[in-house]
């Protein structure tokens, strides 16, 4: 009955946030005949069905070279609109696109690109949102449900014609899968993250975290497999495609959407930054060791803790934030998959006192950071009469409001599992989790050779 009860509940959060999702994007109009993220996907499969895979991955990052057989297309298929972008997926992510490439236009291929968002969305929302409901009712959840499908990074991915969302609905099932000590799953399951972004790897440090090893090695084989496939059925396109990935991993985009730790440090590094502010094009001179010895520190104590906890929620939250730390880009539309940490966060603080309004105001303030009315606050109350010169120190720390927010957080929670004496010593639990996993290994041998 309990099963049901909480069946009934997803599939009118599913519903209730498509429908919303899609009547929302009726009603603004989302240019459907551009969206900048989606165009680079359908001139790639365009060349793919034209047999010229070679120019697939002939721009570099951020428009700084054009292929020109690329552009004449673009030309062609976009009516002289050009998003100067580079597709920057494995080239079997274009196997999805290849019936639209052939028997469609752009346009259809965006009406249906947005349906599928709309819907895949929704699917994660209500993944997040049903244990909220559970606990504080059914309005609630429906409210907590409304305020995500308006916040900026589901839009975003909306209008953009962005496939975070794919990625969304694919991390959660792949922590519980290595949970359950998987192995066909979490290999399934990140050969298709990894399809969607190449950064998705970074999400094996979960099963690390949680002793699952052999999850992380069914993980890692399900990466190198997928890999390989690439390899196997486009060897040339996947070459080029690891050296444009490689390229595009040196770059640094200081545009105020790019939320990023090492963003961050270079604002805060480079004079003439704010020259980048509005300008999708790679800045200059990286600090590089600055960059790196920040992010390993901050890494290393958030693993650490998150390691030491006894908590698996910890660990989760730890694992989904690393993207901020690792990634030098990192968009404000992938703040979609830290919905799950800013929920928790949102409730975290309890009572109406005014620490916990201010606390509840931050979450909101993430969760809507590209809105007009927190641009207002923050510009015409917080920053009213900061001289231009100023403003070069003070926007760093404003854009870096969410992650710094998020960050901050998590050090907190592990800060106060310290001082309520529940971490545990990182070396004694390393011994206990290695210990274990020899016995289980001696075990499936003695197993093994029994059965021969």
């Amino acid at each position: 009955m309990f099963a049901l009860k909480k069946a009934t509940e997803f599939r009118w959060l599913f519903f209730a946030a498509a429908i919303f999702l899609l009547y929302n994007s009726y009603r603004k109009g989302i240019d459907l005949s551009h969206p900048v993220d989606l165009a680079p996907t359908w001139i790639s499969g365009r060349l793919l069905v034209e047999g010229m895979a070679d120019h697939v991955y002939g721009n570099s990052a951020y428009g700084q070279t054009r292929d020109p057989i690329w552009v004449t297309l673009e030309n062609k298929e976009m009516g002289g609109q050009s998003a100067e972008t580079a597709f920057v997926y494995l080239p079997l992510y274009l196997t999805a696109v290849l019936p639209f490439a052939l028997f469609t236009s752009f346009k259809a291929f965006s009406i249906a690109f947005l349906i599928l968002n709309a819907m895949l969305l929704s699917l994660f929302l209500a993944t997040i949102v049903r244990p909220v409901m559970g606990r504080l009712g059914a309005t609630t959840g429906l409210v907590i449900l409304m305020l995500l499908c308006l916040s900026d990074s589901i839009q975003e991915c909306l209008r953009l014609g962005q496939n975070i969302s794919m990625l969304a609905v694919l991390v959660l099932p792949f922590f519980r899968a290595c949970m359950r000590k998987g192995r066909i799953a979490p290999a399934l399951l990140m050969a298709g993250m990894v399809l969607i972004k190449p950064w998705a790897p970074i999400f094996l440090i979960y099963p690390i975290l949680n002793g699952r090893w052999k999850s992380a090695l069914w993980g890692f084989l399900g990466m190198v497999g997928m890999i390989g496939l690439n390899f196997a059925i486009l060897p040339g396109p996947t070459t080029d495609y690891f050296r444009l990935a490689g390229s595009h991993s040196e770059i640094s985009i200081l545009t105020f959407n790019n939320l990023s730790v090492d963003a961050f440090l270079h604002k805060l590094a480079l004079h003439n930054w704010m020259e980048y502010y509005t300008r999708f094009v790679p800045a200059p001179h990286h600090p590089d060791l600055l960059s790196f010895l920040v992010r390993g520190i901050v890494s290393a104590f958030i693993l650490l803790s998150a390691y030491s906890s006894p908590s698996g929620g910890q660990r989760r939250r730890a694992s989904l934030a690393l993207p901020l730390l690792f990634l030098n880009i990192f968009w404000a539309h992938y703040l979609i998959l830290l919905l799950p940490l800013l929920i928790f966060l949102f409730f975290r603080r309890p009572g109406s006192s005014p620490a916990g309004f201010l606390w509840r105001a931050l979450v909101l303030s993430v969760l809507y950071f590209d809105s007009t009315l927190i641009k207002e606050v923050y510009y015409l109350v917080l920053l009213k009469g900061v001289s231009l010169a100023n403003l070069r120190w003070v926007l760093p720390f404003y854009n870096f409001l969410p992650g710094g927010l998020i960050l901050i957080a998590i050090g907190l929670l592990g800060y106060g599992t310290y001082k309520r004496g529940l971490l545990r010593s990182p070396w004694s639990r390393l011994v206990a989790q290695t210990t274990k996993f020899v016995g289980e290994t001696k075990r499936s041998f003695r197993r093994g050779t029994n059965d021969q």
